[in-house]
């Protein structure tokens, strides 16, 4: 009698599948909050006796709840989805489903590299391989059986090379209808439903458009961008804080002297921190070995001056552009790609005098000196300098200096070289003539050069530069310091 009434409190749970399997069952203690008190696992179609109560069933990316009563049998129906990939998978491919398992449980599955599922009966979303995929048995005929369900995969791969180390690619939908991503190495197999996909290698995208058991492989190109090996990657960190670095499509970047590979296809090349980009062509299994060209500008620093080293500010220009593609500093290497046109280079403090860099020329070290420029103020009747500069006096310099401060000094950095000092007076009178004159300067790495010159003042700023003097010298001293005759002007200077 005791064995009857026992029996009698007991009910029973088949899940009925079309194959071997397990499931999990809780117990609901409480639904709102949800408890849970007991937790099972079950196997398909067999029976499972249980406390008479309310319980939630879960399977693959499904669940149910379902009460037990006493004495009674309970049956859930269970159905079977399988992917059938294009070729036998290797532990190194990969198949990825997720799925919302449970509302009220608020569970997620990541399911890697299951190509069979068991889903109990009802309505379902699954994201399979990254597209969005829904599951409807319930319009499903004949009605109360379980279903065996087959869907196709298609397998994409990027091959691997012997010029790259181990790296990874990047899969995504192409319609974008959920933000999902999905990396891989190469060499492994990504196995996904048919459809559009984007592919990502290192900056690089191209579009794939796949079929039902299509095997795909994409073969990369491999991209180098070398430096001579004379450079110091190193040292632009330490004086500007980052280190110089290819990038690639305006957003990804890559190491110098390192090959990448990257995917057929077009894409520019740069430098961080230039504006100017160089387009390529790759095609499979190419090899794109880009050799970057340097300047250094040796500002010729003592080794114990720290604060010297990177003082001047450095531009880098196409011919006839007015702005310039790089703005850095001195005493590093300046990395630039192109090599199909000179290139212009400028220093702070000497506007608009460049130097040219022909397209033959890899690696261009230049040495600076200095050109100390002291005007003079002296006062000759009726002439007054109205312009002083200097002026380059041919290729590879290019240019003319602004006009130089006539009240102060002007310590102008210059790459070493001969220059032109050009000197305009002007002359009161009915013919107002205009005359110029020039000099040769010749300019030392590393060194000073002063160069004093006469500043003809109107006679109301000279006598005002003598009160705010003291101890003016004689005016007849002063104009014995210039020449006794414009004439004679040319000696001086």
């Amino acid at each position: 009698m005791i064995s009857c009434h026992r029996r009698t409190l007991v009910g029973e749970l088949i899940v009925r599948a079309p194959g071997e399997g397990t499931y999990e069952i809780y117990r609901i203690a409480n639904e709102s909050p949800l408890q849970f008190v007991s937790e099972q696992s079950g196997h398909f179609n067999q029976s499972l006796a249980l406390a008479p109560g309310r319980y939630l069933v879960l399977a693959d990316c499904s669940s149910q709840s379902i009460t037990i009563y006493p004495g009674s049998q309970e049956n859930l129906l269970v159905h079977r989805l399988k992917f059938d990939p294009p070729t036998p998978p290797s532990p190194q491919d990969s198949f990825a489903i997720q799925c919302n398992q449970s509302e009220k449980t608020k569970s997620m599955q990541n399911l890697n590299n299951r190509y069979q599922l068991f889903l109990l009966h009802g309505k379902w979303d699954i994201l399979v391989g990254m597209v969005p995929m829904r599951i409807d048995f319930t319009t499903m005929e004949p009605m109360g059986q379980s279903k065996d369900l087959t869907f196709k995969l298609a397998a994409l791969q990027v091959a691997k090379s012997d010029q790259q180390n181990d790296a990874t690619y990047f899969v995504s939908p192409v319609d974008r209808m959920i933000a999902a991503t999905k990396y891989q190495h190469f060499g492994s197999w990504e196995f996904l439903l048919k459809g559009r996909y984007h592919v990502e290698v290192n900056g690089t995208t191209m579009e794939v458009a796949l079929e039902e058991g299509e095997m795909r492989t994409i073969k990369p190109a491999i991209l180098k961008v070398t430096t001579s090996e004379s450079i110091d990657l190193t040292h632009p960190a330490k004086l500007k804080g980052s280190p110089w670095m290819v990038e690639i499509n305006a957003g990804h970047w890559l190491t110098f002297n390192e090959p990448y590979p990257i995917l057929p296809g077009n894409a520019t090349i740069g430098i961080n921190g230039s504006s100017q980009v160089l387009e390529i062509s790759a095609s499979e299994d190419q090899v794109i070995d880009l050799k970057a060209r340097s300047i250094f500008v040796n500002s010729n620093c003592a080794a114990d001056d720290i604060p010297c080293f990177g003082s001047h500010n450095i531009s880098l220009y196409e011919p006839e552009e007015p702005y310039p593609f790089v703005e850095t500093i001195s005493d590093i290497p300046i990395l630039y790609i192109d090599q199909s046109k000179p290139i212009l280079l400028g220093v702070e403090g000497s506007r608009d005098i460049t130097y040219e860099i022909s397209p033959q020329v890899r690696d261009r070290q230049v040495q600076l000196g200095y050109l100390r420029l002291i005007p003079q103020p002296q006062h000759r009747l009726g002439q007054t300098t109205d312009l002083v500069r200097i002026i380059t006096t041919g290729l590879p310099y290019r240019g003319h200096s602004l006009d130089i401060n006539l009240e102060n000094p002007t310590l102008m950095p210059l790459i070493e070289g001969t220059y032109k000092f050009e000197h305009f007076i002007s002359t009161s009178g009915p013919d107002g003539e205009r005359r110029g004159n020039d000099r040769l300067v010749t300019v030392e790495a590393g060194k000073t050069l002063e160069l004093p010159f006469p500043v003809f003042i109107s006679e109301k700023k000279w006598l005002s530069l003598k009160k705010s003097l003291i101890g003016p010298p004689e005016p007849d001293k002063v104009q014995a310091k210039g020449p006794a005759n414009p004439a004679e002007k040319s000696k001086e200077l």
